[in-house]
């Protein structure tokens, strides 16, 4: 059978996103299919060291006009741009010249700041310049490879786009629509009117042409249910066990007695409220402890405002943004620190917000200290599913209990699962997705 997978993410990309797509395409494979990816051009802002095995798989990296517009930009106009500044701001009489690029560069940093909170221009929400490669690939799909089974991955939303119009052209191709995010019930962006109402008649629209609907967790599939009055179907993120056999045995951090917290991943916008809390209880624990060793480290994309708070609260010798990791480094990591740290929204709407880093961290069998999770999150019935060790902790007022986990968990023993043992592996959950495809 021939499998077309579009999506943004994927390997070398190296993105927990990558990782649900590739589990995908790697167990289909295994039993026999014909896997195209058909995704992105790679761009110079992206990681791409996720170094796993993809020479089975045929993959097209799709360019569209919005790529020449982009290499353009990036070559003509930002490097005017650039040297415009740099001259004007060294030439003391060109002082109109210096005033206008300041202006134009306060713009472009507004224009940026509104992009990155409402989601638009990005992958999440409209407009986005990735639509100018809908009808390039919808055309090529039906076209070239005329496969039996699309999985389109959202986000960006531009992949269920272009399933729709490929299903539309050949209607005895199944497709099912994967949500790893939400489109415009996104909790973490809102979009901007007048797009947001329409993307919202669109998306309604163009599901009901999907064979089969899934996402990652119990939340967002009510969610997606009651918006789309169809049936969803789970498929968590789970964890490719293969992952943790690759890894060096190697200690990752020195044998001292430190206590290591880490955060791996994304700092949504959103977050920092969890992380006040956070460094709330750490500086509280250095206060009445001196001699406390202990770090907090996030393996994340520098944060400037991070960075602020952590000025504000005196931690800067306590707490360190170390950059991403290539992904064997993350899971050994994960595997060698303390506790890892998941920062959280205490707040209904994002119940069904599970990251894949949750089923990393279970995986390593180090201790999980949830930060602002709401008590009735999806999110504690998967630790119980798994026996993970886990605290949450949403008050300052758990401060006592911060401090006693600290302690118990630092000289805690970890047992690894056995063969078997783990109930979401990614093999098992791609292989039942595909049978639940087959007879839908």
């Amino acid at each position: 059978m021939k499998i077309v997978l579009v999506t943004l993410f994927f390997p070398p990309t190296n993105s927990i996103a990558s990782l649900r797509l590739y589990s995908f395409a790697k167990q289909w494979e295994k039993e026999g299919h014909e896997i195209t990816i058909i995704t992105f051009p790679k761009n110079d802002k992206d990681n791409y060291d996720l170094n796993l095995d993809i020479k089975n798989f045929k993959i097209i990296e799709m360019y569209s006009i919005f790529n020449s517009i982009q290499n353009f930009y990036r070559k003509k106009i930002k490097k005017n741009f650039t040297s415009n500044v740099t001259s004007a701001s060294t030439n003391k009489n060109n002082y109109i010249s210096t005033l206008k690029n300041r202006f134009l560069n306060f713009i472009k940093n507004k224009f940026i700041q509104i992009s990155h909170k409402k989601g638009i221009l990005g992958i999440y929400r409209m407009p986005d310049p990735k639509d100018f490669w809908i009808r390039k690939a919808s055309k090529f799909i039906t076209n070239e490879i005329k496969p039996d089974l699309i999985v389109s991955s959202c986000g960006p939303y531009s992949t269920h786009l272009v399933a729709y119009f490929a299903k539309r052209k050949n209607k005895n191709i199944k497709w099912i629509a994967d949500y790893r995010d939400l489109w415009t019930s996104n909790p973490f962006y809102s979009g901007i009117f007048p797009f947001n109402r329409v993307e919202k008649i669109i998306e309604k629209y163009i599901l009901k042409k999907a064979n089969l609907i899934t996402t990652v967790s119990h939340g967002l599939k009510n969610e997606l249910e009651i918006m789309l009055d169809q049936n969803v179907y789970v498929v968590e993120n789970g964890f490719d066990e293969d992952d943790s056999k690759n890894i060096s045995n190697t200690p990752f951090y020195p044998n001292d007695d430190i206590i290591r917290l880490i955060y791996t991943g994304t700092i949504y916008e959103k977050y920092y409220q969890s992380i006040e809390l956070l460094f709330n209880l750490i500086a509280e624990s250095v206060k009445i402890k001196p001699l406390l060793k202990i770090n907090l480290i996030f393996y994340s994309k520098y944060s400037p405002t991070l960075e602020s708070l952590i000025k504000k609260h005196n931690l800067s010798n306590y707490v360190f943004q170390s950059g991403y990791l290539s992904r064997e480094e993350c899971l050994m990591a994960q595997r060698d620190s303390t506790i890892n740290i998941l920062l959280g929204l205490n707040d209904y709407k994002f119940n069904g917000v599970l990251s894949g880093k949750i089923f990393e961290y279970i995986y390593s069998k180090t201790p999980i200290l949830c930060i602002n999770y709401n008590t009735n999150s999806e999110i504690f019935k998967i630790f119980k599913d798994t026996n993970a060790i886990y605290t949450n902790i949403n008050s300052i007022n758990e401060f006592s209990l911060f401090n006693k986990k600290l302690l118990e968990y630092k000289s805690i023993n970890k047992k690894e699962f056995s063969e078997n043992e783990f109930p979401y592996s990614r093999a098992t959950l791609a292989s039942n997705l595909l049978k639940k495809a087959l007879t839908t």
